[in-house]
């Protein structure tokens, strides 16, 4: 049992990460300014991917891949991973 949840932690870490650098980043774009610059973030298995918000979109939305949990502990990861983003979201307005 406990093989499954360090896996889930190891799948769950880069969106925690993401979660905080787009909570935390200062905008370094803007709209209004000529001055456009992209912020990248180096995530726990070394890919580098953009961290962005845009302003005009209303939500922020996200994919849980279930691909590897086993068929029996995706109700259980699924509904964990909502509360998570849940709380996520609560913290951050």
């Amino acid at each position: 049992m406990r093989k499954p949840l360090r896996r889930l932690a190891g799948l769950l870490a880069p969106m925690a990460v993401i979660a905080t650098v787009v909570a935390l980043a200062p905008s370094t774009a803007s709209a209004a300014g000529l001055g456009y610059a992209l912020t990248y973030t180096t995530l726990p298995n070394s890919s580098k991917p953009v961290v962005r918000w845009n302003p005009c979109q209303s939500a922020i939305t996200y994919k849980v891949n279930l691909a590897d949990v086993p068929t029996a502990l995706r109700p259980t990861i699924l509904n964990e991973t909502v509360t998570a983003v849940g709380r996520i979201a609560a913290n951050t307005g």
